[in-house]
């Protein structure tokens, strides 16, 4: 089982057979609130240091110098209703402190990282203990792409949509499991709270929604629903009374128009490329807090679809659209299902920008919607590597993998693994510091390649369990990755550096000159 299943008394998780026969004093019920209190720990370690940040860019204008949020009249932003209430009772409350601000930012934030534990632990029932919706949640609340919602206030409105639209979700699964028609009625609070929130709410709501619904619907849902088709018609004409009185309807009729100027081609091409900067920021979270210019020029007047000057643009747009249709399969198969759901979302995150043709710029929080969803669907490939290594490889080596015998034990190990490679992990960041102080060049790092490659076969063995060399090996091949990745990040660091360097030595001479 995983670290975080190994004790009975966790809601949803059973008590592994070797632990049933005997009991041991490391092996305690695990109180019902210790998985919140690990993703509010986890969340205010990442990110409580937000209470620091002041007010920045939109902020001001949207903010401290809008006059709705001091005269409270929130109504006259029909397409950010709720964000606009809450901006105004923060006012009262705290004035227009940036503490008061932020700290709202990081508790929605915290509560977005609760939701999706509670959301996720349902999502995974019968598949996954509630250690893997766990992991999930910590991830998410700890993740450096979410580092933008609690320092920058203007983003709180992009934390609402968040929370919204998974409790919509939340709501809708526990619906189509346990019934309830209050459960209906939640899930559409939490829609109606998403759409007030921001203009793209609303589309992020339906998304969560409709992929879930379709993910669990039962042909006894199906049924149900051909009975009340006249409920099904007024919902409907609620969503589209929603859309007209969001202002979304008509910028939706405008949008079409232009689906085939160079302007509107352009920008999706844009966001294509844009997506996959935030896919592999989101596995490996470098170089955050970079602003991507939407290209207004990338389409010359007459190009179509198919034929624009930007082939590498053409390619990162049909990846986009071959991942999009990857995840739709993974999502249809019964047994891929969950993590399909996940990457759909994810992808359909970015995706849904195309309709917003607005000259902007993409920083990291506009993945933040879809961030729970890649988080939750790190922990399902995680947690089906686990599965897959104890149930293959296991049996081929049982003396190596022999499982634990007591609680204790397990804990010791696992908390000492954690721990070590937390720590070793932590190489990149240190080496690219150093870098940054000048205290060390990637040409030194290149040199001592061997000495790299002999202390990460000492310290794999001094980590692994056991006296098998592959499980050294495997983790050996790892930690000097890692040394590579520092070589490599340190060389970005190191030539910028020198460019700034270079760029002022001119300004210096020119200036000498004049």
């Amino acid at each position: 089982p995983p670290p975080l299943a190994c004790c009975a008394g966790w809601p949803g998780m059973s008590t592994p057979r070797w632990m049933n026969s005997g009991s041991s004093p490391a092996c305690r019920p695990v109180r019902r609130w210790w998985p919140w209190a690990c993703i509010v720990a986890a969340s205010a370690l990442a990110h409580l240091w937000c209470l620091g940040s002041q007010f920045y860019l939109d902020d001001f204008s949207q903010i401290r110098d809008s006059e709705i949020v001091r005269s409270g009249r929130f109504w006259e932003m029909p397409r950010s209703t709720w964000t606009y209430l809450g901006y105004s009772l923060e006012y009262r409350l705290f004035g227009m402190s940036a503490v008061g601000f932020h700290a709202v930012n990081w508790l929605l934030h915290t509560a977005v990282a609760c939701v999706l534990f509670g959301f996720g632990r349902d999502f995974l029932r019968d598949r996954w203990p509630a250690g893997v919706a766990l992991f999930g949640a910590v991830l998410f609340a700890v993740h450096p792409l979410a580092s933008e919602i609690p320092n920058y206030v203007r983003t709180q409105d992009l934390a609402w949509v968040t929370l919204f639209s998974l409790l919509a979700a939340w709501a809708l699964l526990r619906y189509l499991r346990d019934g309830g028609g209050w459960r209906l009625a939640a899930c559409a609070i939490g829609i109606g709270g998403a759409a007030l929130s921001k203009g793209p709410g609303l589309m992020h709501a339906l998304m969560m929604t409709g992929a879930v619904g379709l993910a669990f619907a039962q042909p006894a849902h199906w049924s149900l629903l051909r009975r009340h088709i006249g409920w099904i018609a007024g919902a409907l004409v609620l969503a589209i009374s929603t859309l007209w009185l969001t202002g979304l309807m008509d910028f939706a009729q405008r949008a079409t128009h232009q689906w085939s100027t160079p302007r509107f081609i352009g920008h999706g091409y844009t966001i294509s490329r844009v997506f996959w900067e935030f896919a592999w920021r989101s596995v490996i979270p470098l170089g955050l807090s970079a602003d991507h210019q939407i290209a207004e020029t990338l389409v010359p007047p007459g190009a179509g679809f198919l034929n624009i000057p930007d082939k590498r643009a053409m390619l990162a747009a049909a990846a986009l659209l071959a991942l999009t249709s990857l995840s739709v399969w993974l999502a249809w198969r019964k047994e891929t299902r969950l993590f399909g759901v996940c990457l759909f979302l994810y992808v359909a995150t970015i995706l849904v920008r195309v309709l917003y043709l607005i000259p902007e710029f993409m920083p990291e929080y506009r993945i933040y919607p879809g961030l729970p969803w890649f988080c939750l669907g790190a922990a399902i490939v995680l947690a089906a590597g686990w599965k897959w290594l104890f149930s293959t490889v296991s049996p081929r080596w049982p003396a190596a993998l022999e499982p634990m015998i007591t609680a204790r034990d397990y804990f010791d190990f696992a908390t000492s693994l954690a721990l070590s490679m937390g720590v070793v992990f932590e190489l990149p960041i240190l080496l690219v510091g150093l870098t940054a102080l000048g205290i060390i060049t990637p040409t030194q790092l290149r040199a001592f390649r061997r000495h790299a490659m002999v202390a990460s076969l000492v310290i794999a063995a001094i980590i692994t369990p056991g006296d098998l060399l592959t499980t050294t090996v495997m983790l050996m091949v790892p930690l000097y990755g890692l040394y590579e990745v520092s070589i490599l990040a340190s060389s970005i660091v190191y030539l910028r550096k020198e460019r700034r360097r270079i760029a002022l030595e001119r300004e210096s001479e020119v200036e000498a000159l004049a």
